[in-house]
């Protein structure tokens, strides 16, 4: 005898199964419904509060894109580990899922924008009703008919406003191919409608693109690209989809707005065709998929310099603390009572000991720029004027000058960060010169061109980031050599045989 829920449904036959529930077709013993309907029955006895959190969502919405809820278990009666109590019956829908229809969306723009209006519109009744789904993937898009009229089901795990959040903790929750990165860590309780938003244009590109599933948002790279030299609507749904696979921070968060821009596609041909000749359609065209790449080059370089200011950043502040504790030494060991006074300078007392114009004239206009410095400072009790003597260290980073052709930007290269630690001597404030070749100080592009070194001699030391601190035995060398320099120039100095600098 067949087994029967609720004293009401009858199972007929099992229809699939998966890894938190089992689906069957069942008969309504009443006659209510007259079709066959879909029992789903929950495996997992744990699982309650999500049970519970589907029903509730299904209450709450009323929408032809939105699962009908027929019949459920009683949710205070539910024992947890007694999946047999658990179920709830909905209408059967016979078309099976988009996960076995992409087929029929590939390069078929307008089948894909019905769709996608249907699941938007959906999603935009859920939101205004205080439900998030989470959950929005091509196993959860099912159809009754052999037509695009869609219906969103599987509201287990999604978040309700003013609803008891599951105690499950830290969950990582939804399918990752078609989840919004910011629920990847799980655990978060500031989710937003944004994140269905993402989940949506990744099915969007499943649906275009016959069924692949997009990595990440890389819908724009060559090998993803479905989108260019195929007429201005693609065009449009390419740009569309750039601010909804993206970050939270640029994503649109209204499904209102996706609607619109939808509705905007479908009429994109009968609202302009009539304005624009078929030149100036193509010139347009052909200008949006213009500013598209322009606007990825734009996001890969601005993520690409992110990571480059971060590796500077925590190759520059070890190389700081370094030479801090270098020169601490330093100053000890050169100190005598009486005679000479070193002291270390930080960066704001070096840029402070050599005054603003000097820090103006420092700073590169081609790229290269000075991120730190330190500094000695060594005063003679036998010099009358007094005069301080500033060995200075400025580390600079090497950049090549990006040209912007129109309003297209040029990519930049994840390369390696070429770094310059370079020495130099002031006295009084006053830019004596560089402790390096003449053609260098010239690669930097500085206004202050003295040097102590002809074309065959340097202390400067040129290095990629990555190097540090393996390398370190050449900075010390470097570090060493600019010292006994600048010890030579204070002999000559006090016994007069120093006249001047430069070459």
């Amino acid at each position: 005898m067949a087994k029967v829920y609720g004293g009401r449904w009858e199972l007929e036959r099992s229809i699939d199964e998966g890894g938190q529930a089992r689906i069957f077709q069942v008969k309504d013993l009443t006659g209510q419904e007259k079709g066959p309907c879909a029992l789903k029955r929950v495996l997992n006895g744990h699982r309650r509060e999500r049970f519970v959190r589907e029903v509730e969502a299904c209450k709450r919405l009323n929408h032809p894109g939105v699962i009908r809820l027929l019949d459920h278990s009683a949710l205070d009666q539910v024992e947890p580990l007694d999946d047999e109590k658990m179920y709830l019956v909905m209408p059967l829908l016979r078309s099976g899922s988009l996960m076995h229809r992409a087929g029929l969306y590939k390069s078929s723009l307008d089948s894909t924008l019905r769709v996608t209006l249907g699941l938007a519109m959906a999603l935009e009744h859920a939101h205004e009703n205080g439900v998030v789904h989470r959950d929005v993937k091509p196993a959860n898009v099912i159809f009754d008919r052999e037509d695009h009229e869609c219906v969103l089901t599987d509201f287990g795990i999604c978040l309700i406003r003013d609803f008891a959040r599951p105690t499950v903790g830290a969950e990582v929750l939804g399918p990752f191919a078609f989840m919004a990165p910011e629920l990847e860590e799980g655990g978060r309780l500031d989710v937003t409608t944004a994140a269905d938003t993402y989940s949506l244009g990744k099915v969007i590109y499943f649906m275009l693109s016959g069924g692949v599933t997009l990595p990440r948002e890389r819908h724009r790279e060559p090998q993803f690209d479905i989108f260019s030299n195929k007429g201005m609507r693609y065009e449009l749904l390419a740009h569309l989809l750039d601010r909804m696979i993206c970050p939270v921070e640029r994503r649109i968060g209204s499904m209102t707005e996706v609607i619109k821009e939808v509705e905007r596609i479908q009429k994109w041909d009968q609202e302009s065709g009539t304005v624009l000749p078929t030149g100036a359609q193509a010139i347009l065209q052909r200008f949006v998929s213009q500013q598209r790449e322009a606007a990825s080059i734009e996001e890969r370089n601005k993520i690409i310099q992110e990571k480059r200011n971060a590796l500077f950043t925590g190759y520059a502040q070890s190389i700081g603390d370094w030479l801090d504790q270098q020169m601490i030494s330093l100053a000890k060991a050169l100190s005598h009572s009486g005679i000479l006074q070193v002291r270390v300078l930080d960066k704001k007392e070096c840029a402070a000991a050599v005054g603003s114009t000097q820090v103006i004239q420092l700073k590169p206009v081609s790229g290269l720029r000075p991120q730190l410095v330190r500094g000695l400072v060594l005063v003679s009790s036998r010099d009358p004027f007094k005069a301080s003597h500033l060995l200075r260290f400025t580390i600079f980073t090497e950049e090549h000058i990006r040209v912007t052709v129109g309003y297209t930007p040029q990519e930049i290269k994840e390369d390696e960060i070429v770094v310059w630690l370079v020495p130099s001597f002031f006295e009084n404030s006053t830019m004596q010169g560089f402790f390096v070749r003449k053609d260098l100080v010239e690669s930097f592009d500085c206004q202050v061109t003295n040097t102590f070194y002809g074309e065959k001699q340097s202390i400067a030391l040129r290095s990629v980031t990555s190097a540090w601190p393996s390398a370190i035995a050449e900075y010390k060398e470097t570090l060493n050599q600019a010292v006994e320099s600048f010890v030579g120039f204070m002999e000559k100095k006090f016994t007069g045989l120093f006249y001047g600098i430069g070459r």
